[in-house]
């Protein structure tokens, strides 16, 4: 039998071929484990960076609602305040232009004196002479005529506490005016009215001679 020289030796060059494929074919599965790895890193980083921003932006728009909401709700607290105030604040105007309409509907109204007629001279005997005071009065209620002595030589005041109507009615109309004079003289007296309720009229003089 021949022996053929070297023919132990090939299966070991063989061999040593082929282990440089080998480690090419491991080094490839290690670059595609350690990219599987690299990628999976990159999946969950960036899940983690998602859920992270989703986690962010639920917490800010969480909390911009809530002061959203706090801002409406004081808005329209302050509003329905404002409404209720302005409508009380109506309600008392009104209330009080309806007190002070009625007060000046209900209210007693002073009377007025239109004017007197009596004569520029009379007798200084004592004798009575008689004059006319004109006047009005919506409420009808006059109690009494005050005649003060504005000058005079020898003339006493007087008030005339029971009035008698000449003319007209006492919402409008004369009353009488009783005067006497005892020596010669010029006298001013100046009239006022008073009705029940304490109101009092304007003023006004006349004046006269005795002789």
């Amino acid at each position: 039998m021949t022996r053929i020289p070297g023919s132990r030796k090939q299966p070991y060059v063989f061999l040593i071929h082929c282990i440089p494929a080998i480690l090419l074919s491991f080094s490839c599965i290690l670059s595609d484990f350690a990219r599987m790895e690299v990628s999976d890193f990159e999946t969950k980083t960036e899940e983690a960076w998602e859920n992270s921003i989703q986690m962010t932006n639920t917490e800010y728009y969480r909390g911009y609602n809530m002061e959203t909401a706090a801002a409406w709700q004081a808005a329209e607290t302050a509003r329905i305040a404002t409404s209720l105030s302005r409508g009380s604040t109506a309600q008392a105007a009104e209330e009080t232009t309806t007190a002070s309409y009625r007060q000046t509907e209900e209210a007693p109204k002073p009377p007025v004196i239109t004017g007197i007629s009596f004569p520029a001279e009379i007798p200084g005997n004592q004798s009575t002479i008689i004059g006319l005071l004109y006047f009005t009065d919506p409420d009808g209620d006059i109690s009494r005529v005050d005649y003060t002595v504005i000058s005079a030589t020898n003339f006493g005041a007087g008030k005339d506490e029971h009035p008698k109507l000449d003319s007209g009615s006492w919402t409008d109309g004369a009353i009488k005016i009783y005067v006497w004079c005892d020596g010669q003289q010029t006298v001013t007296l100046q009239a006022q009215m008073f009705d029940k309720a304490g109101n009092s009229s304007n003023q006004m003089r006349f004046t006269f001679t005795c002789k």
